[in-house]
């Protein structure tokens, strides 16, 4: 093969080299001195489509970073080669070699034409002598690279579907199909399309078996088919594969919802005006003129089509999704945490959570903009703290049930889960049958009472047979909820309290005294009881997730409900001080192709 090699220094290209590098993620926190040091020593290299690059068994001479086009790696055994993921602009290879001083353990070849700059293997040395930070970009990406194929050996490294299931009056042509497609291959490139409406179900399933064998666990098989038609697949759906169910019309939940198997589904409806059921699941509602801004864009533009890259990122398997702890009065530090992310342009696709926690979430949905949920929130929270609603004769609780509804409603209205703008989950418990209950449709005013219904303060919530209380009993932290979603990054947010170093013992006790000691000082016993329960394995919990932000808040002001704001700033800068890992990991989940 004819390979075109291109090597242009730093001296040559003046500041460019310098920028690029500080672009990659991998570079990203080097010093200047380093930058430049290490613009002197990289090449740029240039690969027609199938020229290999890197040759499985040879020696640990340099690493190479993707800057353009893309590369597939390719893993030889059971007598025959198989692709190990597609690395886009920005990823990197070659490095572990380097590291370890092995051959190289897998051939890769130009996908498409690629530019590649490449940092020879003492080069490479002498940049991490002098920057320590380097080290630490490295073993994030090899521990993420790890996660990664752990992943794929979970699901038997089986290369993924996506059904779309379309109204008959849906071509396969249509701009949807294009423009899921495109987005798809933005995140998966490599990924192909198969037309199945003219294929019988014999020529489809041998269609998805040779994909099944031949294709690779970073690409996926979008199969377009008639909706009616969808029962032809359902039984070949794995694990890890989506199914789309794109309608132009919002009908009844039978209509427009797929019972997808062990897939992932999710609704799709096409410019609907009529009101959206609110009984049924949350549907994404995409919009003819952002189709329309898609098929005169170039590339791929997250912020221009908002939508089909929430449905792009569901169907890949890059979905954000947060899970925030209990926490009473505390738990207002989430919406500092919230806002963040939303600083970090970090997407927000799933939110779930307990208690409090969940109380924010259900907030957020509804108003999708952190700032507009803190308003709300802590508004309501200092009206509540002003008038408590307290019963003269306490009954199930403290606070009467009509305080508790008077609160909901003023916040969330008659709205149910299907009408919030993204997908919420909370979570509370069943006194009647004790078990923990998954609330994600219906009244979000309900949910909210039930999953913030501390027992002995707020009362619980009938629905049906069940009576609700705080799902703090059950589930501190959320974070197997979001492990049941698409989310290629899972954060947990937990709030747990800064407890009193043993000088401040003595003074913290004579505090908790007087209060019990007081009228109605059963309020600061279950109170005090309740937060040790809700926080005390919190953590151990949170492990699930990818990354968590511990945000530390005062042990006594709990029940401060009129201190929202003040949390809020908590959380702020307890998510602040994680903001390089914050960044680099929705980076790394944003970068097309695999980590």
């Amino acid at each position: 093969m004819r390979l075109r090699t291109q090597f242009d220094s730093f001296i040559i290209r003046g500041m460019g080299l310098e920028s690029e590098l500080r672009a990659i993620p991998l570079f990203a926190e080097l010093g200047e001195d380093a930058l430049r040091d290490l613009a002197i020593r990289v090449q740029r290299r240039a690969y027609s489509e199938g020229e290999i690059i890197l040759r499985a068994g040879d020696a640990p001479r340099e690493m190479h970073i993707v800057l353009d086009g893309a590369v597939r790696v390719e893993i030889e055994g059971a007598g025959r080669t198989a692709m190990g993921a597609i690395l886009a602009a920005g990823h990197s290879f070659g490095e572990m070699s380097v590291l370890s001083g092995n051959p190289v353990s897998a051939t890769v070849v130009a996908h498409t034409d690629s530019t590649t700059l490449v940092i020879k293997a003492e080069d490479l040395a002498a940049v991490l002598e002098r920057e320590p930070a380097l080290y630490r970009r490295i073993s994030a990406l090899l521990i993420e690279r790890l996660r990664h194929r752990t992943q794929m050996l979970a699901s038997r490294l089986k290369p993924a579907l996506a059904v779309l299931a379309m109204d008959p009056a849906l071509p396969v042509e249509a701009p949807v199909v294009r423009a899921i497609f495109r987005g798809v291959g933005h995140y998966a490139p490599g990924s192909q399309l198969f037309d199945a409406r003219q294929a019988d179900a014999p020529a489809l399933r041998a269609r998805i078996e040779r994909w099944r064998n031949e294709g690779t666990a970073g690409q996926l098989l979008i199969v377009a088919i008639e909706a009616h038609r969808f029962a032809d697949l359902r039984s070949a759906l794995l694990a890890g594969d989506a199914a789309l169910r794109i309608t132009g019309r919002a009908g009844g939940q039978s209509e427009d919802h797929l019972d997808a198997g062990a897939a992932d589904a999710r609704s799709v409806l096409l410019d609907v005006a009529a009101a959206v059921p609110r009984a049924g699941a949350w549907r994404e509602s995409l919009s003819s003129r952002e189709l329309a801004e898609c098929a005169r864009g170039a590339g791929w533009n997250r912020a221009a089509y908002p939508c089909l890259d929430r449905i792009a990122r569901f169907t890949t398997n890059r979905e954000v999704g947060v899970a925030m702890s209990v926490g009473a009065a505390a738990g207002f530090a989430h919406l500092g945490f919230l806002q963040v992310l939303e600083d970090c342009g970090v997407p927000i696709d799933f939110l779930c959570g307990s208690s409090m926690g969940g109380v924010v979430a259900l907030g957020f949905g509804q108003l999708r903009e952190a700032s507009k949920a803190t308003d709300a929130l802590c508004t309501l929270g200092a009206a509540f703290a002003k008038s408590r609603g307290l019963q003269v004769v306490p009954r199930a609780a403290l606070v009467s049930t009509q305080r508790m509804r008077q609160i909901a409603k003023e916040l969330f209205g008659e709205i149910c889960f299907a009408e919030l703008g993204l997908p919420v989950a909370v979570v509370a418990a069943d006194l009647v049958a004790g078990e923990r209950v998954i609330l994600d449709r219906g009244p979000v005013a309900e949910a909210a009472r039930a999953t913030i219904a501390i027992p002995g303060i707020f009362p619980p919530v009938r629905v049906g047979n069940r009576i609700l209380v705080d799902g703090g009993l059950v589930t501190r932290v959320p974070v197997d909820l979001l492990a049941r979603r698409r989310c290629g990054l899972r954060i947990a947010s937990i709030v747990l309290p800064q407890w009193p170093v043993s000088q401040q013992l003595a003074e913290e006790a004579e505090r908790l005294q007087l209060r019990l000691d007081q009228p109605f000082g059963l309020r600061a016993a279950l109170g005090a009881s309740w937060r040790m329960l809700g926080w005390w394995d919190s953590a151990a919990q949170a492990g699930k997730a990818d990354l968590f932000i511990r945000i530390p808040t005062p042990v006594g002001e709990g029940y401060d409900f009129a201190a929202g704001r003040r949390m809020v700033e908590l959380g702020r800068r307890a998510a602040l001080g994680q903001i390089h890992a914050i960044r680099d990991a929705a980076r790394r989940l944003l970068a097309p192709g695999s980590p």
